[in-house]
Parts: C-alpha cells; structure tokens; sequence
C-alpha cells in the first residue's frame, strides 16, 4: 500500500467516524468530469477521483466555487493527470480558486500539465486561500500580453497553503519578461513548504529579461518558504527566488544549481524587500553577479546558511 493510499484510507476513516452527513462523490463512477462532481458537492464532501487522464470541457479550468471541500485522487499524482491541452489559441488552466476558498479547500493527488494562461498556467489563486497539496505541477506557460506570470501557480491576493508538490518545467514568458517560473506571489503571503521547485525558467521573448525563475515574490508579498529543494530554475534576474518590495521568510531549503543569467543566481533582492533568510544550504547557483544572493536597497537578516 503506498502512503498516498495511506493517507487517503485515514483521512475518509476519520470522515466517516465524525458522523458528519459529508458524502463521497465519485469521479467518473457517479459524475463525469471533476467540474460535476464540484458542482453536486456540498461543504464538506469529498470529490475522489479514479485513475486516469482528465481533458476537456469540465475537467480543466476547473472551479471549486468557493466550498468548503477535497478534491482527491484515489492512488496520487502518476496515475491522475489533468491534461489541460492549452496554448495560445486556447487557453486553459487546471484550476482556478476565486470565490474566497480557505484553507478547508483542498486539492491533493493530481498531475495538472499543458496550461496555458497570462496569469497561472497551470492553477490561479485570486482573493482565495485553498491547501494544494501533493499535486505535480509540470509543464505549465504563464504567457501572453505583455508579461506572463506564474507558469506554475499564481497567487494574488491569497494565503494559501502550497505543500508538498512537485512544481516542474513549468514557464512565464513575454516581451517584457515573465516572472515566476514555479510560483508567483502579487500582494499575497502563502505558505509554500516542502514542495520540491525545480525546472522553472522565467523569460522574454523581447528586450526586457525575466525574474524568478523558480519564486517571483512582488509588491508587499510576505511568503514563507520552508523546507522546499529549488533547483535547476532560470532567469535573468534571480535563478532560484526573486523579491521586490517583499517581506518572505525563507528557512531551511535547499536552493542549488540555480541560474541567474545577469544576478542572484540563487536569490536576488532589488529593491525595498526585508527578508530573514536562515538556515539554508545554498549551493552551486550561477550569475554575472552575486551567484548566491545578491542584494541591492533591501534589508536582509542572514542566519546559520550553509553557502557554497
């Protein structure tokens, strides 16, 4: 039995010892596509979904509607994919949470691949705080307009809770650079923990070049990120993490073998950020300038990092 099993078995033996009225809908059993299964959900329900590849209308750009619910694999991520078959001519997205989810809103146990949007390739978090869990997020484009952002996960405005997922290849492009290959944070202060971040490339297709090519943290964004490996991950500014005007809390991650083309190939700071940064092991990250950290009219605390 694996630990997704697991975890699965105990958390439906818990529901049904609470004696709540919650009810388990099956996906495709009972209803055809993710978004019915939502759509028949009351709070505190359980949408479990079967093995097997989602696509189309009702199983992409998918909506929890503000309710107070988990959407879950049956066996994890390898076996439950959400194809979202986007491009530029017709964009799609996996999921979409804006009517003010909580952290009671949970996704957990799906590959969400092929997006493609101007914010949030793969998943957009607006005004909503849902827990994404255990999900692999992967081959993902934030492009369009002028700016892509967030190729992986997009979060303006939000909290929420992003643990444990695999956020991979994933992309933000434009003319003037995209920002926030892995993970983009606008006004928004989630919890990213234990999440493995690593593939990500922030890029331009014009003059202007890219930022954050794993986390792009911007405008009064307070993040924290713990325990997550980011690696692999390129831009021209801030291979590994990207803050402007920011306050992120950045403890015990791995963050190597980053590429910033011009600066901060693990992590780079412009302007106006605050930043405690402790307790990590930083290592092998690649720039013209600053290959670790590079800080410029930012106030950083730095604590107990191994740097290499």
């Amino acid at each position: 039995m694996t630990r997704f099993t697991t975890l699965l078995g105990a958390a439906l033996t818990l529901l049904l010892c609470a004696g709540v009225s919650a009810t388990v809908l099956h996906v495709p059993g009972e209803y055809p596509t993710i978004q019915a299964g939502i759509d028949a959900a009351v709070e505190g329900d359980t949408v479990l979904v079967a093995d097997g590849t989602y696509t189309g209308d009702g199983n992409r750009d998918i909506d929890f509607l503000g309710k107070a619910i988990v959407v879950i694999s049956e066996n994890g991520p390898e076996v439950t994919v959400v194809d979202c078959e986007g491009d530029s001519l017709d964009p799609h997205r996996g999921f979409f949470f804006h009517s003010g989810e909580d952290l009671s809103s949970v996704l957990r146990g799906f590959t969400v691949q092929n997006g493609f949007a101007y914010r949030g390739g793969g998943m957009r978090c607006d005004y909503a705080s849902p827990t994404i869990a255990g999900n692999w997020i992967t081959r993902n484009t934030a492009s369009g307009g002028l700016s892509g952002w967030g190729g992986g996960i997009h979060c303006y405005s939000s909290s929420p809770r992003i643990e444990g997922n695999m956020i991979t290849g994933n992309m933000a492009s434009g003319p003037w650079g995209g920002a926030g290959g892995g993970v983009y944070c606008d006004y928004a202060s989630p919890m990213i923990v234990g999440n493995t971040i690593a593939g990500n490339t922030a890029s331009a297709s014009g003059s202007a070049r890219g930022g954050g090519g794993g986390i792009c943290c911007l405008y009064a964004s307070f993040p924290t990120l713990a325990w997550n490996r980011i690696s692999g991950n390129e831009a021209y500014y801030g291979g590994g993490i990207y803050c402007y005007e920011s306050g992120p809390v950045i403890v015990g991650n791995t963050i190597s073998g980053n590429v910033g083309e011009l600066a901060g190939g693990g992590m780079y700071f412009p302007w106006g950020s605050s930043c405690l940064i402790g307790g990590n092991t930083i290592s092998g990250n690649e720039a013209r300038i600053g290959g670790g950290i590079l800080c410029h009219a930012s106030s950083l605390t730095i604590n107990g990092n191994t740097m290499t």
